[in-house]
């Protein structure tokens, strides 16, 4: 658990993948079998927290391997061990498109 959070939902394997963002301190991804999930760690002088938001996928059922955040701050590239490489949006936690198309 990361300050009283799983690192991935329960019905999720592990985690395999962590990448930061490059544009904030604050901000970091994590995935792995069936899950993906962006953190936002929230300090000031009263409270400490991490807060997870699930990244919604549509029907895409993957095991995410790496991850890699993009230089414009708003999207991340997601490798699988299907072959298939996704684009999430970072603040809206929405799949943008993935691929290759399979024949």
């Amino acid at each position: 658990p990361l300050c009283g959070h799983q690192a991935a939902i329960q019905s999720a394997g592990a985690v395999s993948a962590l990448a930061f963002s490059k544009h904030s301190d604050n901000l970091f991804a994590t995935g792995g079998d069936l899950t993906l999930r962006i953190w936002e760690v929230s300090i000031n002088e009263k409270t400490r927290k991490i807060i997870p938001t699930d990244c919604n996928l549509g029907q895409l059922k993957r095991i995410v391997n790496c991850i890699e955040m993009c230089d414009d701050g708003e999207h991340m590239y997601c490798g699988t061990t299907s072959g298939d490489v996704m684009l999430v949006n970072i603040n809206t936690c929405l799949l943008k498109q993935f691929g290759p198309q399979k024949d």
